[in-house]
């Protein structure tokens, strides 16, 4: 379904070892694991997440330190985008914890452990309650169209 739509970036981030997140989407850079993350963690399964395989992996970041980083510049100058994951936050989240987007260009992640914000440096920003329990999955997902921003959907799951 993600790949219909012609991604520039998409990183399944199933990987189980190495340093080389895979991009299978259009653009051609991969990402590196940066600050030792934990690969090969359970990723969401069926039966309660269709459309995975029954051995989906995911990666564990730790909240301060560990990432993936792209691209160099793979946000810059994009009016119309739409970034989404999911996470499973184990403890509540911090302040100002990122979860996608490029440092000055997009920044979509938990401004407080209760709210999920979407920054663009042009002042374009909304906030949206995350009122989501730890230790389940969560699929979220935030859209602008070229002149305004929008959450496209935030669900829980398991």
């Amino acid at each position: 379904m993600v790949m219909a739509s012609s991604p520039v970036a998409y990183f399944r981030l199933n990987e189980t070892s190495g340093t080389s997140a895979a991009n299978i989407g259009s653009g051609a850079a991969n990402g590196t694991y940066t600050g030792s993350p934990t690969l090969g963690v359970a990723g969401p399964r069926p039966s309660a997440f269709g459309g995975y395989e029954t051995n989906n992996n995911a990666v564990q970041f730790n909240g301060s330190s560990a990432y993936v980083a792209g691209p160099a510049g793979l946000l810059n100058a994009r009016s119309a985008f739409t970034v989404a994951g999911w996470v499973n936050p184990s403890a509540t989240p911090g302040s100002r914890i990122g979860l996608f987007g490029q440092n000055d260009c997009l920044e979509f992640g938990f401004i407080s452990g209760m709210t999920i914000e979407l920054w663009t440096p042009g002042g374009g920003s909304m906030q949206v309650a995350y009122p989501f329990p730890i230790n389940t999955w969560h699929y979220v997902v935030a859209v602008a169209d070229g002149s305004k921003l929008g959450k496209k959907g935030l669900s829980r799951f398991g």
